[in-house]
């Protein structure tokens, strides 16, 4: 199962990035471009494990979490995106 929001303001930019290790401290590559889609994917009910994926209009990638549940998902899309679930259109492709 999927569900789909755009993106309607970001609210902590730079959060997502590519990283290496530098010794043992993690180094910042580069960040990702800001989100203005985001998919959440749940393999299973609400209460399975699902990722969240952040993309471009152009389907540019821009960063992915796990979260624990679609809940702790719907939380993360709060706080990075303002987004709520009623914003989430499900989707079954």
């Amino acid at each position: 199962m999927k569900y789909i929001a755009k993106v309607k303001q970001v609210l902590h930019s730079n959060i997502h990035g590519i990283g290496s290790l530098d010794g043992d401290k993690l180094k910042t590559v580069e960040f990702f471009p800001n989100a203005e889609r985001v998919e959440i994917e749940i393999e299973g009910d609400e209460n399975s494990p699902c990722m969240m994926y952040r993309y471009t209009n152009g389907d540019e990638f821009c960063g992915d979490t796990w979260h624990e549940t679609f809940q702790d998902a719907l939380q993360e899309a709060l706080l990075e995106y303002g987004l709520k679930r009623e914003d989430f259109m499900k989707s079954e492709n």
